[in-house]
């Protein structure tokens, strides 16, 4: 059938006047097969499980054997060049379409920096050699895309704020809190949580104190915290997240920011993004319509009065988790400037609490 199905469709290009490429261009009809170094498999697509029907999309193992290949090679040598820097980018961009292009925004800019650089310095810095690793370390988790063809649930929706006030008695001088709203059109049940940033990771979103406001980064946790309390919600589910901050928005939408501690949050929400296999949507809400922005804060969600929202508490660990992921994924250089930072902020903060005479 799929034989004579392709000579159909020749012999109807040639009624038209096209004429159809041969050779190794015009391979047997097949479930599986590539184009342009994409690997599409069909298999799944007509199970008579509907439930079990899919799609998988990924690079092929040619490219990224090919991509890998160059990025040892390259740290091997302890050397890259602006032209190869500009070349590498392009295929691994292209590479990184399989995670949405929005993996990495972080590493691909300290890459972009070499390839656009007009010097002719070749030596490997702390952060380019960084961004390699990451790179080839996020190559090797490569995973492919499921497109599952079963009848979508409805879609989650989440609502989700951050809060940065100033506190007299912080180390920093400051209080983060984080909060969301999540509700599943499935079981028609609101819920939410509500908590503070603790000190430890406070001082990551701060760089040791220098920063006095972390707004932005205290809208994207509660992101990361949602799919950490509820991650069986999320699994191949459509998500419209509402937000009220445009910069956290923005920088979802983009997969990065010029700020590096919301870049890595970025990076960090959509590598759970593929792990779940679900599909975001964001959208803005003004601040007085959002439910969130009491859990924020510490209190129940007063626009939710009278439902039966359940209040859910994030694990112990959640913040010591996301400060072992920073200091594994910043890589060296920055970790260095955090605690020279780290230091500057402690004299600063000296300085504000010694009276003067």
């Amino acid at each position: 059938m799929p034989t004579a199905f392709g000579e159909a469709v020749v012999d109807a290009l040639k009624i038209l006047g096209w004429t159809a490429a041969g050779g190794d261009k015009d391979p047997p009809l097949k479930q599986i097969f590539t184009a342009l170094g994409v690997e599409f498999d069909l298999s799944k697509a007509t199970l008579d499980e509907v439930e079990g029907a899919k799609v998988v999309v990924q690079n092929t193992q040619k490219r990224l054997e090919e991509v890998k290949g160059a990025l040892r090679e390259i740290l091997d040598a302890d050397r890259l060049s602006a032209a190869r820097a500009a070349q590498l980018r392009g295929r691994l961009v292209f590479a990184n379409a399989q995670a949405f292009g929005k993996c990495g925004a972080l590493a691909f800019h300290l890459l972009g920096k070499r390839a656009d650089a007009r010097s002719s310095v070749e030596a490997l810095d702390d952060d380019l050699r960084w961004s390699l690793k990451w790179l080839l370390d996020h190559l090797q988790r490569n995973k492919a895309r499921e497109i599952p063809l079963r009848p979508h649930k409805r879609p989650l929706l989440i609502f989700t704020d951050g809060a940065c006030e100033p506190h007299e008695t912080a180390d920093s001088g400051i209080q983060a809190g984080y909060g969301a709203v999540v509700f599943d059109p499935e079981d028609g049940s609101p819920c939410h949580l509500g908590d503070t940033c603790g000190t430890h990771l406070l001082r990551k979103l701060t760089s040791g104190g220098e920063k006095q406001q972390i707004a932005g980064q205290s809208e994207l946790l509660p992101c990361l915290a949602v799919k950490e309390i509820w991650p069986e919600k999320f699994r191949d589910r459509l998500v419209i997240w509402f937000i009220d901050n445009d910069a956290a928005r923005h920088c979802l939408i983009k997969g990065g920011s010029p700020t590096k501690e919301s870049a890595w949050l970025a990076t960090r929400f959509w590598e759970t993004e593929l792990e779940a296999g679900c599909h975001s949507w964001f959208e803005r809400v003004p601040s007085p319509s959002n439910p969130a922005d009491d859990p924020s804060r510490g209190m129940p969600p007063e626009k939710l009065r009278g439902t039966a929202s359940r209040c859910s508490q994030l694990p112990d660990n959640f913040e010591e988790q996301l400060c072992v992921s920073w200091t594994q994924q910043m890589g060296a250089s920055y970790t260095r400037r955090g605690k020279a930072v780290l230091l500057r902020g402690a004299l600063r903060r000296q300085l504000r609490l010694t009276p003067r005479r």
